[in-house]
């Protein structure tokens, strides 16, 4: 094996490590967001809320435009607001005036979510799947070259 080819051999283990670790912070990421939700989630109380306000973000392409809902709600005669997640969703999910199922916080009203698979549980599955995928191919081919070159990475 020449200098550069070693050279390259060695950048490309390096740069298979870093994906690993990063599919591996996507995966925790992913899991504590959903250990967050989680326990929102259950211990939450559900009312219903009307959608006030759509309210756009343009990314940072200029085709990319992302909305949330802003949905007002009240409980026990307080009145709360809570906007939603800028996930990009089709332009139709939401409308002005339409009902929206709203969890909240029994002790804290006004601290609320939507109550949507995508509110809820988009960013973690995204985050810990794909995270999953980054570090498992990743992990599997630094392994495998250092098995064919005959090094122990381990030692």
């Amino acid at each position: 094996m020449t200098r550069i080819e070693a050279i390259l051999s060695s950048v490309e283990a390096i740069l298979l490590l870093v994906f690993g670790v990063a599919g591996t912070l996507g995966v925790v990421f992913g899991l504590l967001w959903g250990i967050v939700s989680l326990r929102f989630a259950s211990g939450a109380l559900e009312t219903q809320g009307i959608v006030i306000q759509i309210v756009e973000v343009k990314g940072k392409r200029s085709d990319s435009i992302r909305t949330a809902p802003v949905v007002r709600y009240q409980v026990n005669g307080r009145t709360c607001e809570v906007k939603g997640t800028m996930l990009p969703s089709p332009p139709d999910a939401y409308s002005i005036g339409g009902a929206v199922k709203v969890l909240y916080k029994p002790d804290n009203p006004c601290d609320g979510r939507i109550a949507s698979f995508d509110e809820l549980w988009a960013i973690p599955l995204l985050f810990g799947g794909g995270g999953s995928v980054i570090a498992y191919l990743a992990f599997r081919n630094y392994f495998a070259r250092q098995k064919s070159s005959g090094t122990n990475p381990r030692h």
